[in-house]
C-alpha cells in the first residue's frame, strides 16, 4: 500500500497539521497532571517555526533533538547504522531529557512547564469518588 518514504511523509504532514490546528496536548499531564519529559516540545517547535529561538528555548532546550530521533529511527529502520551507536545515541538523549525534567520541575516550579495534579484526570477520579464516597456514607 504505502512505502516507507510514502508513510514518513505521510506521520510528517498529519503531525504539522496537528501541531498547527493546536490539536495535540500532552496525554500524560492530561491525565496524571505532571508534565512529561518531552512537555512543551510542541510548543517550543511553533515558536522556533515562527523564527523565536528563544522562544523555543524557553520552552524546551531541548527542543532541537526532535529531528535527529527521528533520524534515527529511520536510520535504523532501514539498518544503515550500527544499532550499538544508534542506541547509545538514545541512551544519551533519553539521559538528557530525564535530567531536564529533574531540573525543570524542582528548580522551576511555575515555569512554562510546571505540575498541575489537580487538573489531572486521575485526581480528579479520585477527588469524585471521595466526595461520592463521602455523601453516601453521609446517607
Amino acid at each position: 500500500m504505502f512505502d516507507r518514504k510514502e508513510k514518513i511523509e505521510t506521520v510528517l504532514v498529519l503531525a504539522g497539521i496537528a501541531i498547527f490546528t493546536g490539536f495535540v496536548g500532552c496525554p500524560i499531564k492530561t491525565m496524571t497532571g505532571i508534565p512529561c519529559p518531552a512537555c512543551g516540545m510542541t510548543r517550543a517547535w511553533i515558536h522556533m517555526l515562527t523564527g523565536d529561538l528563544y522562544g523555543a528555548l524557553t520552552f524546551h532546550p531541548l527542543f532541537f533533538t526532535a529531528p535527529w530521533i527521528v533520524w534515527l529511527i529511520i536510520e535504523e529502520s532501514m539498518g544503515k547504522l550500527q544499532k550499538r551507536k544508534i542506541h547509545l545515541q538514545m541512551c544519551i538523549i533519553v539521559m538528557a531529557y530525564l535530567l531536564l525534567w529533574v531540573i525543570r520541575i524542582w528548580l522551576f516550579p511555575r515555569g512554562p512547564v510546571y505540575v498541575e495534579y489537580s487538573k489531572g484526570w486521575i485526581e480528579k477520579a479520585v477527588q469524585y469518588f471521595i466526595n461520592l464516597r463521602g455523601n453516601i456514607c453521609e446517607n
